[in-house]
C-alpha cells in the first residue's frame, strides 16, 4: 500500500463517521493542516503514533484496523551501536565534586553581607 492509498483510507473513514476535518484534528490534538497532510499521504516522523488514536476515535472494529507498514520504509530507524550511546556514570567523591561542599570547607568564599 502506498502512502497516498493509506491517506485515502483515513479520509474515507473520517467521512464514513461524518466528521469534519477540523473535528477529527481536534480529537487527535493536531492541526487541521496536519490531518489534511495525512489524508494526502504526506507523513512526518512520529505520525505512526496517531494510527492507534485514529482507530479508537473512528471506532474501527478489530478486524478492520488501520495499518500501514510503510512507516518503516519512510522513516528507517537510526540504529546506533549500544556502546556509542552508553555513558557510564562514575561516582565522584563529594570532596572532589564542585557541586558539593562541606559546611566546614574553608575554601569557599564567605557570602557577602550586602
Amino acid at each position: 500500500m502506498t502512502p497516498r492509498m493509506f491517506g485515502a483510507q483515513i479520509r474515507i473513514r473520517r467521512l464514513e463517521k461524518h466528521l469534519e476535518l477540523a473535528q477529527l484534528a481536534a480529537q487527535l490534538w493536531i492541526s487541521p493542516q496536519h490531518l489534511a497532510s495525512l489524508e494526502h499521504g504526506e507523513f512526518e516522523e512520529g505520525d505512526d503514533d496517531l494510527i492507534e488514536k485514529l482507530d479508537d476515535i473512528l471506532d474501527s472494529p478489530p478486524w478492520d484496523r488501520l495499518a500501514f507498514d510503510g512507516f518503516q520504509q519512510l522513516f528507517p530507524e537510526r540504529s546506533t551501536p549500544a556502546e556509542s550511546v552508553f555513558v557510564p556514570a562514575f561516582r565522584t567523591p563529594q570532596e572532589n565534586s564542585p557541586a558539593f561542599f562541606s559546611p566546614r570547607d574553608q575554601t569557599c568564599p564567605p557570602l557577602s553581607q550586602g
